[in-house]
């Protein structure tokens, strides 16, 4: 009788377990810190509706977006939303955590005066338009199939983004801001940022002094496209109590000196 009903109750574990693997929103909730979600990403799901938002993340960073929007306090903010991907997993782990957060995301609003070719043909992106100053480029191809089609498009970024995020049920709990961060935003502290304007050296320079003006001890710091490269440029600007490498996503807690000084 006593192996019965260990048996049951071996049972009724592997179905919770199975559950929990299972339920998009059923193991981010529990997610307390970054090793918890470095060691629970196999299991999570994101909202099937995620995936009808275009953008360029891997599926393990769609998952740990997903959970750091549930796990994150507000205030949160991103930087560089695009078409939206980014901002509907956050926002739908802001909904599976079943708390009212904060949520600001930080659009460019790019046009086709942005874009200028080079002397090597490259594409280059200038912003404003009227800047002598590249942010990056890219080849005639990208810009062609991956960035024309969204910048010309008559709603614009913008306007897309705004769709996107209605028709995936987000856009209650998202608030748009357009224009560069460094202006548009007023100067304060957020306990979340997600920003994909670190692509490179260069531009971690150029956004890394800003963006230590909205940080605080604490605050998670979630940085797309980095390379050990790009990894190496933000410690010397950023200080972090701990860490993980996600593909190409690198998430790290802010942690300040004792004096109030941030870096390194």
């Amino acid at each position: 009788m006593n192996k019965v009903k260990e048996y049951l109750r071996k049972g009724r574990h592997r179905v919770r377990r199975t559950l929990n693997r299972i339920l998009p929103g059923a193991r981010v909730n529990k997610i307390k810190n970054l090793s918890q979600l470095r060691a629970r990403l196999q299991w999570i799901q994101v909202p099937a509706e995620v995936g009808s938002v275009k953008g360029q993340l891997w599926p393990e960073e769609q998952r740990a977006l997903y959970a750091l929007g549930a796990m994150a306090e507000s205030p949160m903010l991103e930087i560089g939303a695009w078409l939206g991907l980014s901002a509907t997993c956050l926002a739908k782990g802001i909904l599976a955590s079943g708390v009212s957060k904060e949520f600001i995301t930080c659009e460019l609003n790019p046009t086709p005066a942005n874009y200028r070719r080079l002397p090597d043909g490259q594409i280059a992106f200038y912003y404003p338009p009227e800047s002598e100053i590249t942010m990056g480029a890219c080849s005639p191809e990208v810009y062609e199939n991956e960035i024309k089609p969204v910048v010309e498009h008559p709603e614009g970024v913008a306007g897309q983004l705004r769709a996107n995020l209605k028709r995936v049920n987000v856009d209650s709990v998202v608030q748009i801001v357009t224009g560069d961060f460094k202006t548009a935003l007023p100067v304060r502290k957020f306990r979340f940022i997600f920003t994909d304007t670190m692509h490179e050296p260069s531009e971690i320079r150029r956004n890394a002094p800003n963006l230590l003006k909205l940080v605080e001890d604490g605050t998670i710091l979630a940085c797309h496209d980095t390379t050990p490269e790009n990894r190496e440029e933000l410690g010397n600007y950023f200080q972090f109590s701990e860490s993980i490498q996600i593909k190409t996503l690198f998430i790290g807690v802010i942690k300040l000196r004792k004096d109030g000084e941030k870096g390194p």
